[in-house]
């Protein structure tokens, strides 16, 4: 698989691990039948 991200626009590891982080620990909340985001730690 070819990688289309140029070399010099690539973020830095320490970005995309924060970018992780807060994939991983977002989720969504109905509320009154709402979506509503929230963190969980």
């Amino acid at each position: 698989m070819k990688n289309f991200t140029p070399e010099e626009i690539k973020p830095s590891e320490r970005t995309l691990g924060i970018i992780r982080q807060m994939a991983y620990t977002y989720r969504v909340a109905k509320v009154q039948g709402r979506n509503v985001p929230c963190g969980m730690n």
